[in-house]
């Protein structure tokens, strides 16, 4: 019964921040297809050219460092949001106190 509720909380999160989530996820897809395709054009037989395979392989490299740029940026916009909650709860309790006395 418990994780009916925390499924059902997830996909109404999902729903509701969706103009937060599409936009990664959507660029996390791109960034992991553009990855492995380069990766196998690097690695394969049809390439004789070394010049060439090493560019794909320089490619490579750059998205991983792309990716890994990806990742720490939405950690923090993750954190930032965070915080700005915070201080608009802190906010609120302090103006709900205030209009008390």
């Amino acid at each position: 019964m418990n994780n009916f509720i925390y499924e059902k909380l997830a996909v109404t999160n999902l729903k509701n921040n969706r103009k937060t989530y599409v936009p990664y996820i959507f660029t996390g897809v791109l960034t992991v297809m553009m990855f492995y395709i380069i990766d196998a054009l690097s690695k394969g037989e049809g390439i004789t050219q070394n010049t060439l395979k090493i560019c794909l392989q320089y490619a490579t490299g750059v998205i991983i460092v792309f990716a890994v740029i990806q990742g720490l940026y939405l950690l923090k916009q993750k954190e930032v949001k965070e915080i700005e909650e915070k201080r608009r709860e802190s906010e609120q309790r302090q103006w709900n106190d205030q209009t008390r006395v």
